[in-house]
């Protein structure tokens, strides 16, 4: 269930257990492929380096290519041409099954580890990890998902509720916002357990939201905050579902005005940080100067610090909350903070800008592979949220030289075959529909498209391409 604070818990443990650990590894594991990027980062850390191989290219100089086409014209010179040898060095990254060993290698030589796999949905991948990795090498595994399903891979499993009780909600909010030792009286009581219940259903999310703007408004309570009219409208919604992202739209609401307060700068690195990927954004590299901006939505709970030094995430209910805001999706619940439309194409456009200054990727230089790979899962997020939006055509024709160079990261680095394939696909759909068809841009598309198709053996749509 998102919201109910899966990741946080796993974030208390590790702090809570962190003189037990010498070690905490943290892996994005939504996906295989997030899941392997984030392990061939672990590598490299750890001190893997790529795998050199020599490429040796024989050519004649231009004089000689000039001397052999008229040889024998002088009456016998019988020129024979010699050849210069040029060799440049090829990079090619370490395989999975490589960073795989040589993770677990370095586990087993270091015991005492604490591996916290993220957001895991799919079993298949954790469980080739659990062959490859755990054996022997003396740590522990935590994983966090929505799926209950995981026999045979974990050997314990507790189950999160998706929503607190009544007393367990007025504990919670009483701790965030008084402390444990507070005596609270009976209205502020009754408040608090009519709004997490009646209103917020309990959601921890949504919760920690609320208590964050209680805690940090001067003379606000749950008794003031209870009169304010949103909360009656969100009684009215249709599903249970909906009215869980309504509650957290609702609350997030309130948290925002206050960040527009104190730093404007932060509402626009959350504007965009809405349309990245729910993973860590590495904000050292996309926003060097804006220290102020980061800490104010890290204080205020719309960001939160991951386990990476310099890097926020931002959780997918808060992310959708901002998008719907920008689209106008919550409009009559929110009318206060709907603003225009073209502000999410604008604020798209700006997310664009703002990974293309740092996307560097070079297959030539392994220097670029760390930084591609932090980058990558943003990159594809956007994409998506560009082809979604029906008016934003020339910016889906601006980003195709860039996820070409995705897809070739995807196709080259990550191994990622299928993923790549559906996003050149994606792209040569585009180029197709805007571009001439002998563009220079829809040209290399096609080829990338070729190679990644011939790279899976399908040779005959390779032949295509």
């Amino acid at each position: 269930m998102p919201g109910s604070g899966k990741t946080v818990l796993a974030q208390e443990y590790a702090y809570t257990w962190s003189h037990v650990y010498k070690t905490v590894l943290w892996l994005n594991a939504e996906s295989k492929d997030t899941l392997h990027a984030d392990l061939r980062d672990v590598a490299q850390r750890m001190g893997l380096k790529p795998v050199q191989q020599s490429q040796t290219t024989t050519r004649p100089p231009k004089m000689e290519f000039l001397l052999k086409a008229f040889k024998g014209l002088d009456g016998g010179i019988g020129y024979t041409p010699s050849y210069q040898e040029t060799t440049t060095a090829r990079y090619d990254p370490p395989s999975d099954d490589l960073v795989m060993a040589y993770v677990h290698e370095k586990l087993r030589k270091n015991p005492g580890w604490l591996l916290i796999l993220d957001n895991a949905d799919d079993p298949k991948p954790i469980g080739d990890l659990r062959e490859k990795i755990y054996p022997g090498t003396g740590g522990h595994v935590l994983i966090t998902s929505r799926n209950p399903r995981w026999t045979g891979i974990a050997n314990a499993a507790v189950a999160l509720p998706d929503t607190l009780d009544q007393e367990q909600t007025v504990a919670f909010l009483k701790r965030l916002c008084y402390g444990d030792d507070k005596v609270i009286d009976a209205q502020e009581q009754q408040a608090m357990t009519s709004l997490a219940n009646e209103v917020l259903g309990g959601l921890i999310l949504a919760l920690n939201q609320v208590a964050t703007y209680v805690r940090d408004t001067p003379l606000m309570s749950f008794a003031k905050l209870r009169q304010e009219g949103i909360w009656r409208e969100l009684r009215t919604t249709k599903s249970e579902e909906y009215n869980r992202k309504l509650a957290v739209a609702a609350v997030f609401r309130l948290i925002m005005d206050k960040v527009g307060e104190r730093n404007p700068d932060a509402i626009k690195i959350a504007h965009i940080m809405a349309y990245l990927a729910p993973t860590e954004v590495p904000a050292d590299l996309l926003w060097p100067n804006s220290s102020k901006a980061l800490h104010t939505l890290e204080k205020l709970g719309v960001i939160r610090r991951g386990a990476t030094a310099n890097a926020f995430t931002m959780h997918r209910l808060q992310q959708e909350a901002i998008r719907g805001d920008l689209a106008g999706t919550y409009k009559g619940l929110l009318d206060k903070w709907i603003r225009k439309r073209d502000q999410e194409q604008t604020t798209l456009r700006q997310a664009f800008e703002l990974l293309g200054q740092n996307w560097q990727y070079d297959y030539n230089k392994p220097s670029t592979y760390a930084q591609a790979g932090h980058l990558a899962p943003h990159l594809q997020a956007l994409w998506q949220h560009v082809l979604r939006q029906r008016h934003n055509d020339k910016l889906a024709v601006a980003m195709l030289p860039m996820v070409n160079s995705l897809g070739g990261y995807l196709l080259e680095i990550s191994s990622a075959l299928d993923e790549a394939i559906t996003l050149l696909e994606q792209a040569v759909k585009v180029g197709v529909q805007k571009l001439k068809s002998d563009s220079v841009a829809l040209a290399i598309l096609y080829n990338t498209l070729g190679n990644s198709y011939n790279k899976k053996s399908k040779y005959k749509k390779a032949i295509n391409y």
